[in-house]
């Protein structure tokens, strides 16, 4: 018997989960076993967790059992903010899995997004009497979501696993949980020896299994290359993600972030405004169509908005 405990420590504010992790065999099921949640899903679209952003969900129908959506970008095109939003907007327990930032780091994220205190702000300890207030009502809004953090420092599919296996014994709502994982590059194979494309290409099948196994809804950020940066319009491609080949394959549905803006100043002003234009590009969707949805990033609090919203 294995045990996992997630903390999520802000302001004094604690919330503590313990959860029992138990290995469970794999069970092969004939394809009549699934008919009826087959044709339960037809005549129920709503069966796919609503992201929260209306067109997102209107090309993609939402986050669907064991498939898994890829979020590529370049840095500083958000990916993280995009995955914690989600986390926040989704109508399910969410888990969240960081090789990158520490609980602490994620939960002020989450608070900037919640309250619309700048992020700036609350990384530099500067809020006033006003912006605390806001950052206490959004803890205890946050407090009241399904939402469980993980930083391990040493991030495996297998530890992914256990992580999901030990929410479901929480109870029946908690067995196809949104599973956010920041990001693929960082993770590790258990005992893998081979270059670095090699394992992520590993790693990426790996995650598929497991989101097929568990049922899970895994959304998973992913590094692009610089091939983008040597085009003129710095426009992604679903070819720049790196270990491309597995990625694109074991993904369900590839989305990649661009923000314009950032490039319109980093190559000709320096000093120009970030517009906030932003675009998420559905460069593959294995049940639906592909397109192009235009966004608003707003800095200070570093989430995205729906322009048509």
């Amino acid at each position: 018997m294995k045990t996992t405990q997630s903390h999520l420590k802000l302001y004094g504010y604690v919330i503590d989960v313990t959860l029992n992790c138990t290995q469970k065999g794999i069970v092969l099921e004939k394809l009549g076993s699934k008919i009826n949640s087959i044709a339960k899903r037809m005549i129920d679209p709503s069966l796919g967790i609503d992201t929260g952003f209306k067109d997102l969900d209107y090309m993609t129908l939402g986050l669907h059992s064991g498939e898994m959506v890829i979020v590529g970008g370049r840095p500083a095109m958000g990916k993280t903010s995009f995955l914690l939003q989600l986390a926040w907007q989704v109508d399910a327990p969410a888990l969240i899995i960081s090789a990158e930032m520490s609980r602490q780091a994620i939960g002020e994220r989450l608070i900037s997004h919640v309250s619309g205190v700048s992020m700036r702000k609350i990384k530099a300890k500067r809020t006033t009497a006003a912006d605390n207030l806001k950052a206490k009502e959004a803890l205890e809004l946050i407090s009241k979501k399904e939402i469980y953090i993980s930083d391990e420092s040493r991030v495996t599919p297998e530890v992914i696993a256990g992580e999901i296996k030990a929410l479901a014994k929480m109870g029946e709502n908690y067995t196809s949980p949104c599973v956010f994982i920041d990001y693929l590059q960082l993770l590790s194979m258990t005992d893998f020896y081979g270059s670095g494309e090699i394992e992520v290409a590993a790693i990426s099948r790996e995650l598929k299994a497991v989101a097929k196994e568990t049922t899970a809804r895994f959304v998973v950020a992913s590094q692009l290359n610089r091939a983008n940066e040597q085009r003129e319009n710095h426009t992604p491609r679903m070819s720049d993600l790196r270990g491309s080949g597995s990625i694109e394959q074991d993904g369900d549905i590839v989305l990649l972030l661009h923000r314009p803006s950032y490039y319109r100043i980093a190559d000709e002003d320096p000093d120009a405004n970030d517009d906030g234009q932003a675009f998420v590009y559905i460069a593959k969707n294995r049940n639906g169509p592909v397109g192009k949805i235009e966004y608003h990033w707003n800095k200070r609090t570093m989430t995205f908005r729906e322009k048509s919203s």
